[in-house]
């Protein structure tokens, strides 16, 4: 048995030890797949969804704690991923304060930065609307 799988990502090649998951052999490619739970500090759960990926199965999977697989095909960004982010994205915005202390301190709220990259939010981390775009 071999202590290694090779997969593919965004058709990519890459050889990762067992027991690597998706979302750290997508770093090692430099592919950021975006995570609001994920800290290297702490073991990763999976809770917040933002970081899933297509692995071809029926429903999309978490990449932060979905080990690798010998000859798995990940993509990290087709239509149904992004889709899925986005609502997600918008769902978790509808509860956060625009713009968060955080954002207004030190200007790094990831999921404020996701809103922006999404087109929900303006530069100042205000919703964008039908009358502001």
């Amino acid at each position: 048995m071999s202590n290694t799988v090779t997969l593919q990502i965004d058709g990519q090649e890459v050889t990762v030890p067992n027991g690597t998951t998706i979302w750290n052999a997508a770093a090692q490619l430099n592919l950021d797949i975006p995570a609001l739970c994920h800290s290297p500090d702490m073991e990763p759960v999976g809770v917040c969804r933002m970081c899933v990926v297509d692995v071809g199965q029926r429903v999309l999977a978490a990449s932060c704690v979905r080990e690798c697989e010998e000859g798995m095909n990940v993509v990290t960004s087709s239509d149904a991923v992004q889709n899925h982010r986005k609502m997600l994205t918008t769902f978790l915005l509808s509860d956060h304060p625009l713009p968060c202390h955080r954002e207004q301190t030190t200007a790094d709220c990831d999921l404020e930065r996701l809103g922006r990259e999404f087109g929900l939010l303006d530069g100042d981390s205000h919703p964008v609307t039908a009358e502001t775009q």
